[in-house]
């Protein structure tokens, strides 16, 4: 995934970027877990001085994962602008857009952010989807019960 959307090979344990991703999906999963601003829409309005209040731990959550989330579509972004300054990306979705927004798109600043938001949105699409498959995949199967509770 991070090789089509940005040109970079993920090393097989201990690469920074994917921990990034696996830490702000899962925030994204958490985010979307039965909350108490689902059924009243303007407590997500309070301030986060007020997270202790009962029923506010989704607030708390929030807050926590936040960085992580902006982390997962600024991180590998900031690495590619990097190797497009020193010439040496590997084409990418990312590289592909950057070339292509040139001429269309003068300010170097606004080109950036949308094909930040671009490929970051089809990054974290591509590693959500791919993350719930497997562990559907696991749950199905039969061995589910006995890998998650063995």
């Amino acid at each position: 995934m991070l090789d089509i959307t940005y040109g970079i090979h993920a090393k097989l344990e201990n690469d920074p970027l994917i921990d990034i991703t696996e830490i702000g999906s899962f925030g994204i999963e958490k985010s979307g877990d039965k909350n108490i601003v689902n059924l009243i829409p303007w407590i997500q309005h309070f301030p986060s001085c007020l997270s202790w209040l009962p029923g506010m731990k989704w607030k708390r959550e929030v807050d926590a994962f936040r960085q992580w989330g902006y982390d997962m579509r600024d991180v590998p972004f900031a690495y590619v602008k990097k190797l497009l300054d020193d010439g040496t990306a590997s084409p990418s979705m990312t590289t592909e857009l950057m070339d292509k927004l040139q001429d269309g798109w003068p300010d170097l600043e606004a080109r950036e952010e949308i094909v930040k938001g671009i490929v970051g949105a089809t990054y974290i699409g591509q590693w959500i989807s791919t993350y719930q498959a497997f562990w559907w995949l696991i749950h199905c199967s039969g061995i589910g019960h006995y890998a998650l509770f063995a």
